[in-house]
């Protein structure tokens, strides 16, 4: 390596480690931008980087952080949103009830809008969320010797937390997949509250949790079980919740008919509560006409016009 490309890359490391130094004082992406811009002129004029190189390289640095600006600022929107879905599910979960909840960010939205609800239970899949909720006090530590376990986990699915806390922890009983997923079983516990996804729900209530285009990028596991199970538990409630739209708000998740070659993970006579930003639809007792006004209604505003005036047409 010459001389000059050693003083470029020494010119590229320093300006990277302001970049870092500054993103950890808070600085925003424009004020990181300016500064690099200065340092990049200084380094010129002293001859240690040759020019276009340099540029190049600032170019590219403004190019990336113009993209991470724009990624975090979705990022938190979608935060908004997932909180908006979680704050919604909350209101559908009384006290007593025993919780089926999955990974991804509407899941832990729900988790953290269970504030003020007493003696909930855990169901199914062990993940950190619920050592949250432990530790909030919404899990009731009292054990007795007629009591059911508080958290029933056929798998576990997290970090070194969730493993450390179930770990020989009275509150917690390992049982087999058969035992757990299974809708008879689930059916028999009361107030049990299914929380599930899905990709895209029609008109009719009909759920695709499953496949995109045609193509499988999921599969059922275990949802229908908890679904219908919850249908058959006393008090049960069987909820999907998704975002109104995809991430970048061009397509509507609640459709007219789902398309062509779609998957239908969960029949429309066995979906109860569907949840967006926008509100809780359900769908129990509801005809045809009935539920679509209903789902529209928490569809995205962009898209309620083409909704309802399919379900006009064909409801």
């Amino acid at each position: 390596m010459v001389i000059g490309e050693i003083l470029t890359v020494n010119a590229t490391n320093f300006i990277q480690k302001v970049d870092l130094i500054m993103e950890g004082e808070g600085h925003t992406y424009e004020q990181i931008n300016a500064e690099s811009n200065r340092i990049a002129d200084t380094l010129i004029k002293r001859g240690l980087g040759e020019e276009s190189r340099v540029a190049w390289m600032v170019g590219q640095k403004k190019k990336c952080t113009a993209e991470a600006s724009m990624a975090k600022l979705f990022a938190t929107e979608m935060a908004e949103v997932a909180r908006q879905i979680g704050q919604q599910v909350a209101e559908l979960i009384p006290d007593g009830s025993t919780l089926q909840i999955g990974i991804g960010s509407i899941p832990d939205a729900v988790v953290q809008s269970l504030e003020g609800k007493r003696d909930l239970r855990f169901f199914a899949m062990g993940i950190d969320a619920i050592v949250d909720c432990v530790e909030r006090g919404l899990v009731d530590k009292s054990l007795g010797t007629v009591q059911k376990p508080k958290i029933v986990m056929t798998e576990i699915l997290g970090t070194k937390r969730l493993f450390a806390f179930v770990h020989e922890n009275p509150l917690v009983e390992g049982r087999p997949i058969l035992t757990t997923i299974n809708s008879r079983v689930v059916g028999q516990i009361e107030k049990f509250i299914s929380i599930l996804g899905a990709i895209e729900v029609d008109l009719t209530g009909q759920v695709n949790a499953e496949t995109v285009n045609r193509k499988q990028i999921s599969a059922i596991g275990g949802s229908f079980d908890f679904l219908q199970g919850a249908l058959f538990s006393p008090e049960g409630k069987s909820i999907i919740a998704l975002t109104s739209t995809t991430p970048d708000g061009k397509v509507s998740r609640i459709v007219p008919q789902l398309p062509a070659g779609s998957a239908v993970t969960h029949p429309r006579h066995s979906v109860q509560y569907i949840v967006t930003e926008y509100g809780k639809a359900d769908l129990r007792g509801k005809t045809l006409r009935e539920r679509a006004e209903a789902l529209t209604a928490v569809a995205h505003p962009a898209f309620r016009e083409g909704l309802e005036k399919f379900g006009r047409e064909n409801y």
